[in-house]
């Protein structure tokens, strides 16, 4: 807090913003080591038995009746209405994201 009239030294706020982000950096150092992940999921419960040996990258690429209870009549409603053909064009629905994310918002203020 500075006096009427009083000057401030940027000098003097640019070295403690400096000692405090050194202070941080030390404390928690940022790795840059890359570390490979195996993607492993039991999708059985959720997928079509047709499906259910589909590599996971290609799945977005599979129709939506391969989702487990989404026949072909409601895989032409969704594309007749929102033009969601694939699994992946589903899950990256503007409106399906949107509901999901206020579904969340309202669970987590629960």
């Amino acid at each position: 807090m500075t006096r009427k009239g009083s000057r401030v030294d940027p000098g003097r706020i640019t070295t403690r913003l400096k000692t405090s982000l050194w202070g941080l950096a030390t404390r928690y150092p940022i790795t840059t080591q890359r570390c490979a992940m195996t993607n492993t999921a039991n999708l059985d419960k959720i997928l079509d038995k047709a499906f259910e040996q589909y590599a996971l990258d290609k799945l977005p690429t599979a129709p939506v009746s391969a989702l487990a209870g989404v026949s072909d009549a409601d895989a032409e409603a969704l594309a007749k209405a929102f033009n969601i053909k694939t699994i992946g064009d589903l899950g990256r629905n503007k409106y399906l994201r949107a509901a999901v994310a206020i579904v969340n918002l309202v669970d987590a203020s629960k």
